[in-house]
């Protein structure tokens, strides 16, 4: 009689699975409402340059890459400062669907430290918290379509509600596209979810294949006008034009993401070249982001998907300098693959309580540095912001 081959990844037991849970939704409410926290506070004081004003690029000067939403958008919205909380409402509500999607993800996998890890860390929901400036910007789209694809794929168990959510998905990818042309470069993770995960949708093969093929279609087409229609200077200041007679009137709106339709390849080419020195540190940051998707069994089961889904996002470090976006697309894009599948693939014994929280709280991703960042590399993570309170309520008492 030979001894059982231990079970590796074996889903967890439930005598910690209420500590699991309160931890994993206590940190998740904390990530949710210090970015929210965050843009309120840019929003009360007349926008930012990004977070708000890439919302409000559009078609002043003709049709443009990026112009989408911020055509519908000021087609619809109040002016002036009333339009701002209009901004940040509907901003919210859609990080309010990818933060409730990893809740469910959790309970789906029982609250597991690797799946904790997976979706709760620096690289993943815990990016757009730990550095303020990472949220609120246009990929949330993609998150948002993502979800709605999952849940049809695992959530749901009528046919219609299936097709409904797939083809909603669909119309806010093709916003997403329209609206920020590197959506596109999600679509390996699109083209994962309903061919390799397309059978659970329980449709029919033609089905599948025709949705994939319009995701396809969408994403290209995007990404094609997005090159042709890139934008110029008096593009950009067309469209600052129409933001400011909406009543958004912050002097520095329009030095962000407006300005950058204005940018030129050789200028954004050279400010990589730039910044690459400094940039290398990112490489240890990237190797910690992917530690929770190397160590699930799903990784193994699904390399080449993996590869390619990263493979599509390579381009953007060449070209564009905020490297902890990027790192974080690659992330999620995995984690939304992951999530779609049977929960046995989240499970692994690399995971402890204490790797966990070490994991998820001591450091963070910044999106960005300027090419001339001489401080030390930036610490960032929920650590920090609980040291940093502590200090500044002691030092209030104090001073």
């Amino acid at each position: 009689m030979t001894a059982a081959a231990p079970d590796v990844d074996r889903p967890p037991t439930d005598t910690t699975r209420v500590f699991r849970a309160v931890f994993a939704v206590a940190l998740l409410a904390i990530e949710f409402g210090y970015l929210l926290y965050y843009r309120a506070l840019d929003t009360r004081d007349g926008g930012a340059a990004y977070q708000t004003a890439d919302w409000l690029i559009s078609y002043a000067d003709g049709f443009v890459r990026r112009g989408l939403f911020g055509e519908v958008f000021l087609a619809l919205a109040p002016s002036g400062s009333a339009g701002l909380w209009a901004l940040f409402a509907v901003q919210g509500l859609l990080y309010a669907v990818v933060f409730g999607f990893a809740v469910w993800a959790l309970a789906r996998a029982r609250f597991s430290w690797p799946m904790i890890a997976l979706v709760c860390g620096p690289a993943a929901l815990g990016f757009f918290a730990w550095d303020p400036a990472a949220a609120f910007r246009k990929e949330v789209l993609a998150y948002v379509s993502l979800s709605l694809v999952v849940w049809a794929l695992v959530a749901v168990r009528r046919r219609l509600i299936a097709v409904v959510l797939t083809v909603l998905s669909l119309l806010v990818f093709a916003l997403a596209v329209f609206s920020w042309e590197t959506s596109a470069l999600f679509l390996p993770a699109f083209l994962y979810l309903l061919v390799r995960r397309g059978d659970d949708l329980g449709l029919s093969l033609l089905f599948r294949r025709v949705l994939a093929g319009a995701f396809l279609l969408v994403g290209g087409t995007g990404l094609a006008l997005g090159t042709l229609f890139h934008g110029s200077v008096a593009t950009a200041q067309a469209i600052c034009d129409v933001v400011r007679e909406h009543g958004f009137t912050r002097a520095d709106l329009c030095s962000g993401a407006i300005d950058a339709i204005g940018w030129t390849s050789q200028y954004t080419l050279d400010s990589v070249t730039a910044s690459f020195p400094l940039y290398v540190g990112y490489l240890p940051l990237a190797l910690l982001a992917i530690i929770p998707v190397l160590t699930t069994p799903w990784i193994r089961r699904n390399w080449g998907w993996a590869l390619l889904i990263a493979l599509a996002f390579l381009p953007l470090f060449v070209i564009v300098t905020d490297y902890g976006r990027w790192i974080n697309m690659i992330v999620m894009a995995l984690v939304f693959c992951i999530a779609a599948g049977p929960i046995q693939n989240t499970f692994s014994r690399a995971w402890t309580w204490l790797t966990v929280i070490l994991y998820t709280t001591l450091w963070g991703l910044p999106h960005w540095l300027p090419a001339d960042f001489a401080q030390p590399w930036p610490w960032l993570g929920l650590a920090k912001v609980i040291g940093s309170t502590l200090i500044d309520t002691v030092a209030r008492f104090v001073g």
